[in-house]
């Protein structure tokens, strides 16, 4: 990992929420609009984040939406008004 792409992330993790968010909307916009196909975004999120993503907290929230759309799916599935 570069120096560069380090201190990116360190800033990118002292950033607010909001903040994250329009800094991964404007890396995305600057990809598109250079069409630069090499730059890999995602793994460098990731690891900006993974800290916050890998919580006790995160793992109950997905599977309470997990939980959700199994059993919106399971509805759907029992509806006399599905084929």
């Amino acid at each position: 990992m570069t120096a560069l792409t380090q201190s990116i992330i360190e800033e990118i993790k002292s950033a607010t929420e909001p903040v994250q968010r329009e800094v991964w909307d404007f890396l995305l916009f600057l990809k598109s609009k250079h069409g630069d196909a090499q730059v890999k975004l995602l793994p460098l999120a990731q690891s900006a984040w993974t800290k916050d993503w890998d919580t006790p907290e995160e793992d109950a929230a997905w599977r309470d939406l997990q939980a959700l759309v199994s059993s919106e799916s399971e509805s759907r599935n029992n509806s006399p008004l599905c084929p």
